[in-house]
């Protein structure tokens, strides 16, 4: 079976995924959630997914950057930076789907979530938030205060 490439989207209308704050218009993790929610529905596999934003906060593209296993997947922060960079993100969020439900991050999912945040403080491009996407609901990284301030965007 011949390998698919990851998809990608461009977001033409980033009004529709927008949600009014006192700070101004930000995707956030429901903007997110709504976002992946359908494509997390379809996979049995975990995916890993990088929403970059601009210097607004307006979704400038989503790409999935790994397909896994039913309980993991692999996350390098060259996959997730090349793809922000090459779509001009300020900032990035990143997300990606539990196939059993769960919103429980696990201890590897803490982990590239540290590595992630380095790498982006490293090159510019701060993970502002780490979403887990299921069917049901989502977890976010920054809302929950794991992120070590670079959540507060």
């Amino acid at each position: 079976m011949a390998d698919t490439v990851p998809w990608i989207r461009v977001c033409r209308d980033p009004e529709s995924l927008r949600s009014s704050t006192s700070e101004g218009p930000v995707i956030g993790p429901l903007e997110v959630w709504k976002m992946l929610r359908s494509q997390a529905e379809q996979d049995d596999q975990e995916g890993f997914y990088v929403v970059a934003l601009d210097t607004r906060y307006r979704a400038r593209g989503i790409q999935q950057v790994t397909k896994g296993l039913l309980t993991s997947t692999p996350v390098h922060p060259r996959e997730v930076f090349r793809a922000a960079l090459i779509l001009g993100a300020k900032c990035v969020i990143v997300a990606h789907n539990h196939p059993a439900g769960s919103l429980r991050p696990s201890s590897a999912d803490r982990e590239v979530t540290e590595r992630l945040r380095e790498a982006g403080d490293l090159l510019g491009v701060p993970v502002v938030d780490h979403v887990i996407v299921t069917e049901s609901g989502y977890y976010s990284f920054a809302q929950h205060g794991e992120l070590g301030g670079a959540g507060n965007f």
